[in-house]
């Protein structure tokens, strides 16, 4: 309304966009105050063609001839649950039921880099074994980097402490 645009993008948890995207629209309907408010079409585009306008590229964002051919499909079963429940609207069913898990293809630049849920030459079982090696890495680390000198633990509690006493997980 206000001609200012709105770009949605993520790097912290959820690391799920999708997730991002329903968020995003219960923010914009909690700060309102108003139910109507950040509809599904509004965050998707604000998904879409606002990172685009963001990062000052027009062949991104959208399906059109010259852009670049960016697709992702996505599973509007929920992977064989009911939590989509009848689908009328897949963009407002993707906003306000989805999640990663329910992207099927990915297609970047018009080359598939992922089919049926896997990404080809990837072992995602090795890059999760790494991952987690490389999170405990950071946190062992985390007080050096910290100006306070705080712990991983006082930054990021653990939900319920490993051990009895002081309530930090050790």
């Amino acid at each position: 309304e206000a001609g200012i645009n709105l770009a949605l993008g993520t790097d912290t948890y959820p690391r799920d966009f999708i997730m991002q995207m329903r968020t995003a629209s219960y923010f914009g309907k909690v700060m309102s105050n108003n139910l109507l408010a950040a509809t599904a079409a509004e965050v998707f585009s604000a998904a879409t063609l606002g990172g685009a306008r963001a990062l000052g590229r027009d062949d991104l964002g959208r399906l059109a001839p010259g852009a670049k051919a960016d697709i992702v499909i996505v599973d509007l079963t929920g992977g064989g649950t009911l939590r989509y429940g009848p689908v009328r609207d897949p963009v407002k069913s993707l906003v306000e039921c989805g999640i990663g898990d329910d992207v099927e293809t990915v297609v970047v630049d018009g080359v598939v880099r992922m089919r049926d849920r896997r990404i080809p030459g990837v072992d995602m079982d090795a890059l999760r074994r790494e991952a987690q090696e490389a999170g405990e890495g950071v946190w062992s680390r985390f007080q050096e980097w910290d100006p306070l000198r705080r712990r991983a633990e006082e930054m990021s509690p653990w939900s319920f402490p490993l051990t009895e006493g002081d309530g930090h997980a050790t």
